[in-house]
């Protein structure tokens, strides 16, 4: 199996030898308690996204995100941006900083405008996707997830965080969230994330 996915990262927290986020290296992806992989959110059906959004910690990336004062560190990149703003990379570590600072509409936003200077980044569309979810706006992150699943089937990060939102959705849509954790377990047998996919089924087992 590809396992090309052990460096990637679902763009807001940073991955830990796979136990962080979601897809891109240096950009961390929601871990769920139902959540995104490496974002520890409740479980959908104890808590919308919404609120679960409230209470994430992410966890940090690469860059800036080293600063003793990340609002600092957030204030000097938004001012670079503003003087090139051309600057794609910028723009995904900005949100990657938004995300730490629980700014959500603002790393939204970041994410969405280095997606226009790389529309086949897989980090800063992860980023995005997991932007949308911490919003509480699920429709909208399932789009962006589906569209990582499908330019990487093999990556169970991404089928993790598909689940989760789709968890999250309105309505939510178990069978689905179930079909794509049941997917992490075979992508993933014995690693840590597989692991968290199997504790999600779990909390949705009926007795």
């Amino acid at each position: 199996m590809e396992k090309g996915w052990r460096n990637l990262v679902l763009g807001a927290v940073g991955l830990t030898a796979m136990g962080a986020v979601l897809l891109a290296s240096g950009f961390p992806a929601p871990a769920p308690k139902q959540a995104v992989y490496g974002q520890e959110l409740p479980p959908a059906h104890t808590a919308p996204a919404s609120a679960a959004a409230a209470a994430a910690a992410p966890a940090p990336g690469p860059g800036r995100e080293a600063a003793k004062n990340p609002e600092e560190g957030f204030s000097s990149l938004l001012q670079e941006l503003r003087a090139s703003p051309a600057n794609g990379a910028g723009w995904g570590e900005l949100g990657l900083l938004a995300m730490q600072l629980r700014r959500y509409p603002v790393a939204a936003d970041a994410f969405a405008t280095a997606l226009e200077t790389e529309p086949l980044n897989l980090e800063y569309r992860t980023g995005y996707a997991n932007a949308l979810l911490f919003l509480g706006m699920a429709r909208s992150a399932i789009r962006e997830y589906r569209t990582l699943v499908q330019q990487q089937p093999e990556n169970p990060v991404a089928h993790m965080n598909l689940g989760v939102a789709l968890s999250h959705g309105s309505p939510p849509d178990i069978d689905g969230a179930v079909k794509e954790w049941n997917e992490v377990v075979r992508l993933a047998p014995g690693e840590p994330v597989a692991a968290k996919a199997q504790e999600y089924l779990a909390s949705y087992r009926r007795p």
